[in-house]
């Protein structure tokens, strides 16, 4: 339950970090950072935080110029959403509601911030934190691409509008949908009985239909909804739509989802282009694909992640990979990869680099743990729960 405060929201967090006054720990942390081929900007610019939150952070997201934490209040039982623009830190709302002893996920359904209890969803307007939608109706809500797809375990779902918040239009349905995608007329549903549709995105007409997909067992509530477990079940990537199973994938042509191919995967969890292949990661590192037919083209056990340009590993090592042969191109030593940047830590100073050019961006006077990166901002965890976002200059 969503309970507005009756009072103002915090003040921005002072960003007055203390700027170090001796320039030879630039050298140290160049010599323990610097990744091969990167270049030295002249000035090395050490950077403030633009939005700083102080107290534990128990989960929180950054979406382009605004930036969501979520507090614990155990006094009371609940939880606290914060939101702050980036790089003003300028507070935008702040709303509490009950916990229920779960932190719930955030994510964006389209023009929304969705709240993911399980299988339960509430989602609220971005700008203003008001709740635009409950489960009242119905019980799942997932992002649709600048729309959301509503299910009721009654066998309908639907469209939300999200301009006046209704039901754009309604299907019944045979089965819950677990994965949703989108293209500019059409929308692509996946059902946990195997079966996608392609839907009108207008009027919600049957577009096509293809049964008996490969898709894994999920678990359900009490109401027979389908509790999101983070891992992915349909999947955009490039013209294709790729369906998640337990030992397998399966593409599918997009607008209107023709079938196209099957390939055995071990425990597949995740997928990306890389180049004109499909990488699939999995339990046993990551395979390209051939787009058209499915044919493994190589394998390597040492990466987990594929971003840009970039292959990642567990351990944290970065490599430039050829997506044609897997042959690596170019070692980029250790690191996380955060949308275009590689963020290398050290003791106290963390150096964030580009991810194409290798050229370092900037210095930030602090070591940090966990990173994520949107644009030309990254937000990172540091220790004792505390999260600071950074607007990362160009080089």
């Amino acid at each position: 339950m969503l309970i507005d405060l009756d009072h103002a929201p915090p003040s921005p967090a002072s960003d007055a970090a203390p700027t170090p006054r001796h320039p030879m720990w630039i050298v140290a942390v160049l010599m323990t950072l610097f990744l091969g081929g990167a270049q030295v900007p002249e000035e090395i610019r050490t950077l403030r935080p633009s939005v700083v939150a102080d107290e534990l952070v128990v989960s929180w997201m950054l979406d382009g110029n605004t930036f969501y934490s979520l507090h614990s209040r155990p006094a009371g039982g609940s939880m606290e959403l914060q939101a702050r623009t980036v790089p003003s830190s300028e507070p935008l709302w702040t709303r509490l509601f009950d916990a229920d002893g779960t932190v719930p996920q955030l994510r964006m359904a389209g023009p929304y911030l969705a709240l993911i209890y399980g299988s339960q969803t509430v989602l609220l307007d971005a700008s203003t934190g008001k709740a635009r939608w409950r489960d009242d109706d119905y019980s799942a809500a997932m992002a649709a691409g600048d729309e959301v797809l509503l299910w009721t375990p009654e066998g309908r779902a639907g469209l939300l509008d999200p301009v006046t918040a209704k039901i754009r239009w309604r299907q019944e349905v045979a089965a819950a949908p677990i994965g949703v995608t989108t293209t500019e007329q059409h929308v692509q549903v996946l059902y946990d009985d195997g079966t996608a549709v392609a839907y009108g995105r207008a009027g919600g007409e049957v577009v096509n239909t293809v049964a008996e997909l490969p898709v894994r067992e999920q678990d359900t509530d009490a109401y027979g909804g389908v509790i999101d477990d983070g891992l992915p079940t349909l999947v955009a990537a490039g013209d294709l739509a790729i369906v998640f199973g337990p030992g397998q994938i399966a593409a599918l042509r997009l607008p209107t989802l023709e079938r196209l191919w099957t390939a055995p995967v071990p425990r597949p969890v995740g997928v990306s282009r890389c180049g004109n292949r499909v990488c699939v990661l999995h339990a046993g590192g990551m395979t390209a694909l051939d787009q058209s037919t499915g044919a493994p083209l190589w394998s390597g056990t040492d990466w987990t992640t594929w971003n840009g340009t970039l292959a990642g590993g567990p351990g944290g090592r970065i490599a430039r990979v050829d997506p044609d042969t897997g042959r690596i191109l170019a070692d980029r030593g250790r690191g996380q990869l955060a949308g275009t940047m590689v963020i290398r830590a050290g003791s106290d100073r963390t150096a964030v680099f580009d991810q194409f050019s290798g050229a370092l961006r900037a210095i930030v006077p602090y070591a940090l743990l966990r990173c994520d990166g949107t644009g030309d901002q990254i937000a990172c965890q540091g220790p004792g729960g505390s999260v600071m976002v950074w607007r990362i200059p160009k080089t």
